[in-house]
């Protein structure tokens, strides 16, 4: 039987590291979901359509996608119900488009077959 709030319950506070970043506002952040196939990575942020994504994440995932072969992707959406989908470079968030699950089932496998022939 799954909790459903198991994973909230399950989440660190990493508040005993304050002071450890000097004076800076840096704080743990999460990734929703990352892959991995013959050094090729893919990312995604889940936002719920409302949601904000903070300056510090999109920093982050910035970051990130920068790194070789990585690819970065902000998609909004329901639960397991994705509406939106937005890439982010290393310049920023990109234009959202429109999606479903068989957008998102179509970008992955075409990343796979992409990461898999590397």
């Amino acid at each position: 039987m799954r909790i459903a709030d198991a994973p909230v319950r399950a989440r660190w506070d990493w508040g005993w590291l304050d002071g450890c970043f000097g004076e800076s506002r840096i704080s743990a952040s999460d990734i929703d979901a990352i892959w991995e196939r013959h050094g090729w990575f893919l990312v995604f942020e889940i936002k719920k359509p409302d949601e904000t994504l903070y300056q510090g994440q999109l920093l982050l995932l910035r970051a990130l996608s920068a790194s070789t072969n990585t690819s970065v992707y902000v998609i909004r959406g329901l639960r397991n119900e994705p509406l939106t989908i937005a890439e982010v470079s290393p310049l920023g968030l990109g234009e959202e488009f429109q999606t479903s699950r068989a957008g998102i089932r179509a970008l992955v496998s075409d990343w796979y077959a992409k990461a898999n022939a590397a």
